[in-house]
């Protein structure tokens, strides 16, 4: 379903876009997904099999893992817009091992789906290949941030809180 005018200005700011013409844009929104989450929606589970591209285009993202050395120490990680997200599993199919959850109310995603870019617009697919190795290599993503042991425990004060409530 093809996106917004909004959002189709949106995409032609996203880094992943850079260098295509409105076009190839046009082509590319008509084959992306757009969804809108609510804060401490799934967004990505675990073991999902994917082969798409996740751009986050609103909000902020969050994940945790645990330390190598100490599987019962957790950490949460954010990652905010403008980002994208998915990159091994669009380059090669596979399954995440994390769970990403939106962080804010709001937070926006556009999807892109491999196969579907493939058999649609074989050459815009290699143009959104080559701008992938160019924001790597340019570092034009921003790297997930460590959320303070602070604001984890006021996150989980908060869901508590909303849980608690809910049960009532």
């Amino acid at each position: 379903m093809p996106i917004s005018e909004q959002a189709l200005s949106n995409l032609r700011q996203h880094p992943l876009t850079r260098g295509l013409s409105e076009v190839e844009l046009n082509s590319l929104q008509q084959i992306l997904e757009e969804k809108e989450y609510h804060k401490d929606e799934i967004v990505i589970k675990p073991g999902q099999s994917s082969a798409s591209l996740y751009l986050l285009m609103k909000g902020a993202l969050s994940f945790v893992k645990s330390n190598a050395y100490d599987p019962n120490k957790l950490t949460t990680f954010l990652i905010r817009a403008p980002n994208v997200l998915g990159e091994s599993s669009f380059l090669k199919p596979s399954s995440p091992t994390d769970e990403f959850k939106a962080n804010e109310e709001g937070t926006i995603i556009y999807i892109i789906d491999r196969q579907r870019l493939e058999n649609e617009q074989k050459t815009l697919s290699n143009k959104i290949l080559l701008n992938l190795v160019r924001m790597e290599l340019e570092g034009a993503r921003q790297p997930p941030i460590i959320m303070s042991e602070q604001l984890q425990r006021e996150r989980y004060s908060e869901n508590r809180r909303q849980s608690l409530q809910s049960i009532k």
